[in-house]
C-alpha cells in the first residue's frame, strides 16, 4: 500500500467526519462550506511534489473566497462554481503545519504507514479543533470578512500592512454598500500600489465603481 493510499484513507474515515460535522461537504483532499452569502470557505491537504510511493509530506490548507471576488472572477470572464472553488484562490489564506517537526521537514507532516497519517490527521484535526473551524467561521460572513480586513489580516496569522491585496479585498467587501469615502480610498489605494499591470487595475476600479453605483439605484 502506498503512502498516498495510507493518508487519503486517514482523511476519509478521521478528517472527513470532523469536517462534515462543522457543515464541509466533499471528500479527500478538499472540503467545501458555502455560507448562506456564498462565501466559500475551503479546506484542503496539499501534498508535496517531491512525494514519493513510500513517503508523503503534507500540510493543511484553509482559504475564504467570498462572493464579491467571484462576481469579479465572473465578469473577467473566469466563472467559478462556488461549490467547486479550488484551494488557494483566496484572498484570505492560510496554511497549518505540524505542532511537532516532522522527520524530513519540520513544517510538513511525514506520512509513510497506517501509523503516521493517522498521527497527522489527528493533529489537523486537533489544530482545527483549536481554532481552525472557529477562524473559518469568523470570516465566511461579509461583517466578518470585512472586519478581519480592516485590522490588515488576509491571513498568515498577523496582520499585514496596506497594500493590493488588502486593498482589493476591501473594495470588494465595500462595493455592493454603495459610493462611500471608505471605497474611495481603498480603490485609489489598489490603483496606485506600487506594481504591474496597471490597465488591469483601472479595470478593476471601474468595475466596482460600477457595481457601487448599481448597489446605490437599488436601495
Amino acid at each position: 500500500m502506498t503512502a498516498q493510499i495510507h493518508l487519503r484513507t486517514a482523511l476519509r474515515d478521521q478528517f472527513g467526519p470532523a469536517a462534515r460535522a462543522q457543515g464541509y461537504r466533499g471528500s479527500a483532499p478538499t472540503w467545501r462550506k458555502v455560507s448562506e452569502a456564498d462565501y466559500v470557505a475551503v479546506v484542503n491537504v496539499q501534498t508535496s511534489s517531491s512525494s514519493t510511493a513510500s513517503r508523503v509530506m503534507c500540510v493543511l490548507n484553509i482559504s475564504v473566497v467570498p462572493e464579491p471576488y467571484l462576481r469579479w472572477q465572473a465578469a473577467r470572464g473566469y466563472p467559478v462554481d462556488p461549490r467547486k472553488v479550488p484551494n488557494g484562490m483566496g484572498p484570505y489564506f492560510d496554511r497549518y503545519e505540524p505542532s511537532s517537526p516532522g522527520a524530513i521537514r519540520a513544517d510538513w507532516w511525514d506520512v509513510y504507514d497506517d501509523a503516521s497519517a493517522s498521527t497527522a490527521v489527528q493533529d489537523m484535526l486537533q489544530q482545527m479543533a483549536d481554532g481552525g473551524w472557529s477562524r473559518l467561521d469568523s470570516v465566511i460572513t461579509p461583517e466578518g470578512m470585512l472586519a478581519s480586513v480592516r485590522k490588515g489580516d488576509l491571513g498568515f496569522g498577523s496582520p499585514r500592512s496596506p497594500g493590493g491585496p488588502l486593498w482589493k479585498a476591501r473594495s470588494l467587501l465595500l462595493m455592493d454598500a454603495g459610493p462611500s469615502d471608505e471605497l474611495d480610498e481603498a480603490l485609489d489605494g489598489f490603483l496606485h500600489d506600487a506594481g504591474p499591470h496597471r490597465e488591469h487595475r483601472e479595470r478593476f476600479v471601474s468595475w466596482v465603481r460600477e457595481q457601487a453605483h448599481r448597489a446605490e439605484r437599488l436601495r
